[in-house]
């Protein structure tokens, strides 16, 4: 008993020091323990990350693919808007009186950048768009203007005067239609609207769409001619079998 009264001071100090010794040692292995915890937390978080990056990533590939999708969807509308004005130019080229053909002509142009304008979202004014044809027409020079007006005053002149008139004029007319609606489907595809449109900006372009759609009108017309004799001939060889 004596002997225990004796040690009591040197317990009482040493009490602190084994509990700092205590509590070391537990919290050593109360991180030991939460380690694995934390790392499975890391991993999850990572793993999240990772994998909502990958479906942003989709989504932007969606949205960039769709977005493709939309512009080469409107190219292909106003190409085919721009081939049903040439083919109905290649008509109008066709009407016997002089003058009233380019009339008809600047009158079908006009409509044609109507239907563009709508389709890319852009105001209309039809006195600027007759404007920016005429424009157009005038700048281009000897395939433009002069050509239109000469093969149409041709129709004045009996017998060849009218034929040449009216088998070149259709393709005069049809080329122009495919010159300006290309022109401006440059334009629009570049952010431009029908109030910016400058006629004189390209020239170079101008004349190169009228070259090719002069030739594509040539094209169409021989594929149509062909077609009829065609049809001509089938017809001759039926009626010749029923004879």
């Amino acid at each position: 008993m004596r002997r225990r009264l004796l040690l009591a001071p040197f317990l009482a100090l040493e009490a602190p020091f084994a509990l700092g010794r205590f509590a070391l040692s537990t919290g050593a292995r109360l991180k030991e323990i939460a380690m694995p915890t934390n790392s499975k937390t890391s991993d999850t978080t990572a793993a999240e990350t990772k994998s909502a990056a990958k479906e942003t990533a989709v989504t932007e590939t969606a949205r960039d693919t769709t977005e493709e999708q939309a512009v080469h969807d409107r190219q292909f509308r106003a190409e085919m808007i721009v081939k049903e004005h040439m083919i109905a130019s290649l008509g109008l080229g066709l009407i016997p009186f002089p003058l009233v053909d380019i009339a008809t002509g600047v009158a079908s142009n006009v409509t044609l950048v109507s239907r563009l304008c709508a389709l890319y979202d852009q105001p209309f004014k039809a006195s600027i768009a007759r404007t920016a044809i005429l424009t157009i027409m005038g700048t281009v020079g000897s395939i433009g203007a002069a050509v239109t007006v000469g093969f149409s005053l041709a129709k004045f002149v009996p017998g060849i005067g009218t034929a040449a008139g009216t088998v070149t004029l259709p393709i005069a007319n049809a080329a122009t239609a495919y010159m300006i609606g290309k022109m401006f489907i440059g334009h629009f595809e570049m952010g431009g609207t029908l109030f910016d449109f400058d006629p004189r900006s390209n020239v170079p372009q101008a004349r190169s769409a009228y070259a090719k759609g002069r030739a594509m009108a040539t094209d169409i017309l021989t594929s149509r001619k062909k077609a009829s004799d065609d049809t001509a001939a089938a017809s001759a060889e039926a009626a010749a079998a029923t004879a």
